[in-house]
C-alpha cells in the first residue's frame, strides 16, 4: 500500500492534526486491512503540503469542513490534548467512531463530558495507548493474570528521556498547562497507564516535580509514589531532561514468586526474569525504530475489528475516565505538597487543562 489510497476497504478514515505523531498513525492505517485513509486536516498548511507530497489525500485546514465534506466512518484526533474536548464535542454524532491520542482530555470533568457526549450521540471513542501492546508489556499482564507473581510488593518505573527546548518550541502548545502538561501527562502517562491496568487504583499518592532544564510552564522531571492497600509500593522517576539522548523506559516488578524487568528505550526489551514455573522467551525482545514502538499498528488492527464486530474494546473511552482522575490526583499532590488518599469519585482540580498564562 505504501500510502497509496485503495478503494476495496471497509471504513473511510480521516485525521485531525498532522504533527509529530501523525506519521505513526498514517503508517498504521495504511497497513490496516479495513481502514482507508482519505483525508487529513491541520491548521498548518506546510504540514499538509508535506503529507500530500507522499500520499494522494484530500487536505483541509478546517476540521469541521473536512467532516461535512467527507463521508467518514472514523476520525483520528491527534491534536494537543487540550483541544480534544472541543473537537470531539463538535464531531460526535457526525462521526460514528473517534480515535483520540492520549491523554484523551486533561480534566476529569472533561473526560466525563466527552464520554457522555459520545454515548448520547451513539459515537464510539477509543483512546490510543499503544504501549499496552508491546510484547513485553502484554507478557507482564499475562503473567499477572495467570498468577505467576503472587503478591506484588514493589514496582520501579523509570522514564529517562530527552526532550530539548527545540522539541518544546516546535509547537506552541507543548509544555503548557492548558494544552499539554509536562513529563507526567505527556510521556509518563503511558507508564502510569500500565501500572494502573496492572494493579488498579492506588490507596495513596505522593508526588513532587521540577523544571530541571527545559524552559516550559510545566514539569520536565517528577517523582511519584503510589501505595496500595495491600502494602505494594510503586515508585516513578520521570524526566524529559536527560542529555544528550534518551536512556531508557523501564518497569521492574518484584513479587513473592520472583521478578520481571523490562526496559530498553521504550519497554521493548526483557531485561531479567525469574519466576517460579516460568521460562522466558527471547522472542519477547524486539527492535524499535523510535520511542513510539510498534504498538500503533496492532492498536489499529484491534480497533478496526472492534468496529467491524461491534464488540467492546479495552481502549473504549469510558475505561479511561479514572485514569484522568488519577493523573489529576498526582498533580494535586504536587500542587499541595501533600499525600493524597485517592478517591475514585472525586474531580481533582489542578492547573492541568485549566491554567492559561
Amino acid at each position: 500500500m505504501n500510502g497509496i489510497r485503495t478503494y476495496n476497504k471497509v471504513y473511510k478514515i480521516g485525521i485531525i492534526g498532522c504533527g509529530r505523531i501523525s506519521k505513526k498513525h498514517i503508517e498504521s492505517i495504511n497497513h490496516n486491512q479495513l481502514f482507508d485513509l482519505v483525508s487529513v486536516c491541520d491548521k498548518n498548511k506546510s504540514k499538509l503540503e508535506h503529507l500530500n507530497l507522499k500520499s494522494n489525500l484530500n487536505t483541509y485546514q478546517d476540521f469541521e469542513l473536512m467532516i461535512s465534506s467527507e463521508n467518514l466512518d472514523v476520525v483520528s484526533v491527534l491534536t494537543d490534548s487540550g483541544s480534544h474536548e472541543n473537537i470531539i464535542n463538535k464531531i460526535a454524532g457526525k462521526i460514528k467512531n473517534i480515535i483520540v491520542e492520549k491523554p484523551f482530555v486533561l480534566t476529569t470533568s472533561g473526560a466525563k463530558r466527552v464520554v457522555k457526549k459520545c454515548i448520547e450521540n451513539s459515537t464510539r471513542i477509543f483512546v490510543v495507548h499503544q504501549n499496552r501492546l508491546n510484547k513485553t508489556v502484554e507478557k507482564l499482564f499475562e503473567l499477572k493474570n495467570q498468577n505467576f507473581f503472587g503478591k506484588i510488593f514493589l514496582c520501579s518505573v523509570n522514564l529517562y528521556w530527552s526532550r530539548s527546548d527545540e522539541y518544546y518550541n516546535s509547537d506552541r502548545w507543548r509544555g503548557k498547562w492548558i494544552s499539554d502538561g509536562g513529563a507526567i501527562a505527556n510521556q509518563g502517562i503511558h507508564y502510569i497507564d500500565i501500572i494502573h491496568k496492572l494493579l488498579g487504583d492506588p490507596y495513596s499518592i505522593s508526588a513532587d516535580s521540577s523544571r530541571a532544564l527545559n524552559k516550559i510552564e510545566t514539569e520536565d522531571t517528577a517523582l511519584i509514589n503510589f501505595k496500595y492497600k495491600d502494602g505494594c509500593l510503586v515508585n516513578f522517576q520521570l524526566t524529559t531532561a536527560i542529555r544528550p539522548k534518551n536512556i531508557e523506559g523501564s518497569i521492574s516488578v518484584f513479587s513473592e514468586k520472583g521478578f520481571y524487568m523490562i526496559g530498553g528505550e521504550a519497554l521493548n526489551e526483557l531485561k531479567a526474569v525469574k519466576l517460579l514455573n516460568y521460562k522466558a522467551n527471547i522472542d519477547e525482545n524486539y527492535v524499535i525504530e523510535d520511542v513510539y514502538g510498534k504498538g500503533h499498528q496492532i492498536f489499529y488492527d484491534k480497533i478496526s475489528k472492534s468496529i467491524k464486530n461491534n464488540s467492546e474494546s479495552e481502549f473504549d473511552g469510558i475505561n479511561f475516565i479514572n485514569q484522568i482522575r488519577l493523573l489529576n490526583a498526582i498533580y494535586t499532590s504536587i500542587e499541595t505538597s501533600s499525600k493524597i488518599i485517592f478517591d475514585n469519585r472525586k474531580d481533582y482540580k489542578t492547573k492541568l487543562g485549566t491554567y492559561e498564562n
